[in-house]
């Protein structure tokens, strides 16, 4: 379907982790001594001082939360190391998996009526997450009616609770379609190793085939 936002959709909004990446170490029986904790950043992900803006070990969660500080930095971070790193090292270790906090997601919601407001989208939206923006979908270009109205809400936010396939707003059911952070995230991330990978092998032949 050729839809698009109208211009000007989405604002920053507080209260959200920015930059952040959360290593998972839930297979452990223990907390990670001090010096664990900075040698895993330093060593495993090979990190600067100057890059990290926030360090904290949540003993609770047995993870560690790293801000950073540039977005492209973070994402670089889990893309090269989801899953990559055994700790401990050896037989007893297991994978250490990384994630973008709070990524948001655009979700669509279709069979809504001009008569449902934004405020009443955004009192139900709020019980998946944080409510970022909403937006009116238009008629993308390509078509006769480009740029009016499709009818269409878009609802950027960060999800925290599954959301359902309908959901009831105003008296009228809704139909609700967004991607997977998830799945993009890691599709994504393979789809980037695997160029990496496919660029050394390239270099490697070049390099061969000139060298006596």
């Amino acid at each position: 379907m050729l839809i698009t936002a109208e211009p000007g959709f989405g604002m920053e909004c507080e209260g959200l982790r920015k930059n952040t990446v959360r290593c998972d170490f839930g297979f452990l029986r223990r907390d990670l001594t001090v010096l664990e904790l900075h040698n895993f950043v330093e060593h495993y992900l090979d990190l600067q001082p100057e890059q990290v803006k926030f360090l904290q070990w949540n003993g609770i969660e047995r993870c560690l939360y790293l801000r950073l500080d540039k977005l492209i930095t973070a994402k670089r971070l889990v893309v090269l190391n989801h899953r990559r790193h055994t700790y401990p090292e050896g037989s007893q270790g297991s994978r250490v998996g990384l994630k973008l906090m709070d990524v948001p997601a655009d979700v669509l919601l279709f069979d809504l009526s001009e008569l449902v407001t934004d405020e009443q989208i955004k009192e139900i939206m709020e019980q998946y997450g944080v409510v970022l923006a909403i937006g009116h979908s238009q008629w993308a270009p390509g078509v006769r009616f480009a740029g009016i109205s499709s009818g269409q809400r878009l609802v950027r936010m960060v999800i925290r609770k599954t959301l359902p396939r309908y959901v009831r707003i105003g008296n009228e059911l809704s139909t609700v379609c967004y991607t997977d952070c998830d799945k993009t995230n890691n599709f994504l991330g393979f789809r980037m190793l695997h160029n990496v990978v496919r660029g050394w092998r390239f270099m490697g032949r070049v390099v061969r085939s000139i060298t006596p």
